[in-house]
């Protein structure tokens, strides 16, 4: 049986919204008509309050604790259990979402943290604070899953702190309250956060691209495909069995590196946990997770794992799952290749410069383009190995 952490609820999280709050530094509260609400310039967001929640918003702004909210509540006709219920939920769903703090905490991100990692993940650097007790295995977990990106440390790196109360975590990036998440929620969050700030540390030279990235003797493979046609598990099978890896889902592409795998942890989904027993026997004893989509996933340290040295890149392999089919690579058009990579394509000014585009051409002329029909992990796997050894 895996470790499965207990999502924290209502009550494990009272003694943080009985604190008295602030709104986030970001977070503007204005009248529309008849109509009070809330706009949050990190989420680009509108969130529309009724009466009560506009009430409680307004005193909990001016400094007012949750109780005292909760006593004018009870005062204006509603009854105890009402109130109660109101000002929890509102006050909880207005932290999770990061519009609420509770007073001081970004002061006290500040102050030395338990644990710091800095990191250089592509272009992007920052540091990584943990404000964590030392029974809390979060640092432990955070370290495993992040160590291959550890660097010299830079103090003008942005920082991102993890803040642990009372069984949730907040977690800050640069002074912004992202939100409050339980102990199964924060690692795919502080992943989620990671690859955001990279893919915006990119310019019109450089992009990221959503791909596989594996080697054979220094050729590098570049496996791509829509969400769900098996890049992970296929990447993980395959580090298992010796090759080398540089990256399960994105790849940096520039004109003076080419193809750069960003070396994330796998994070594994719960459909792919049996099919990878064989390859991989420790992940059904690792924590499981849940990502934003809701998804359970366990992320496999890749300590061990051969990290390559690309030289160039040997195959494209577009990835097709088809119940029943045996694997089969068929030839493709170079062109097909380069489309499915662009539909995955992000650039943080939202447009490709010329120079870019033809790096990425330049690199994949000369290399071999398939299409790989495949149901089985296994057929899939030995007709790789046979195809790159033949």
């Amino acid at each position: 049986m895996g470790v499965e952490f207990r999502e924290s609820g209502v009550r494990q999280s009272g003694s943080i919204l009985q604190r008295r709050m602030e709104p986030a530094p970001d977070v503007l509260c204005f009248a529309v008509g008849e109509r009070s609400v809330l706009f949050s310039e990190r989420l680009q967001q509108l969130f529309e309050l009724n009466d009560s929640a506009a009430a409680i918003w307004r005193a909990l702004a001016a400094g007012d604790s949750a109780q005292a909210v909760e006593d004018s509540l009870v005062r204006s006709g509603i009854a105890r259990r009402h109130a109660q219920d109101f000002v929890t939920e509102a006050i909880r769903g207005w932290v999770i979402a990061g519009l609420l703090t509770p007073r001081g905490l970004v002061s006290a991100s500040h102050d030395v943290p338990g644990a710091r990692l800095s990191l250089r993940i592509g272009a992007f650097e920052c540091r990584l604070d943990i404000h964590a007790g030392a029974s809390d295995p979060l640092a432990g977990i955070i370290h495993s899953l992040f160590a291959q990106f550890i660097t010299i440390p830079d103090v003008r790196a942005p920082v991102v702190a993890v803040m642990a109360e009372a069984g949730q975590y907040f977690l800050l990036f640069e002074d912004a309250v992202i939100g409050m998440f339980p102990a199964d929620r924060i690692i795919p969050e502080i992943k989620a956060l990671l690859t955001d700030r990279l893919a915006k540390s990119t310019d019109g030279s450089s992009f990221i691209v959503h791909a596989a990235l594996l080697a054979q003797d220094n050729r590098g493979i570049l496996l791509s495909g829509p969400p769900g046609a098996g890049k992970t598990t296929l990447s993980v099978a395959l580090a298992a069995e010796g090759w080398g890896y540089a990256a399960d889902d994105v790849v940096r592409v520039s004109p003076r590196h080419g193809f750069e795998g960003v070396s994330f942890s796998p994070a594994s989904k719960s459909g792919a946990w049996t099919l990878l027993h064989d390859y991989v026997p420790r992940l059904s004893s690792l924590p499981v997770h849940i990502r934003r989509d809701g998804q359970k996933v366990r992320y496999l340290p890749i300590e061990g794992w051969i990290r390559p040295k690309i030289e160039r890149l040997g195959w494209g392999v577009l990835l097709a799952r088809r119940e029943g089919a045996v694997a089969t690579l068929e030839p493709i058009e170079p062109l097909s290749f380069l489309g499915e990579l662009l539909q995955g394509a992000f650039s943080a000014r939202h447009y490709l410069q010329g120079d870019a585009l033809r790096a990425l051409v330049d690199r994949l002329s000369g290399i071999s383009c398939r299409r790989l029909i495949y149901s089985d992990l296994a057929g899939a796997v030995r007709l790789l190995r046979e195809t790159v050894h033949a």
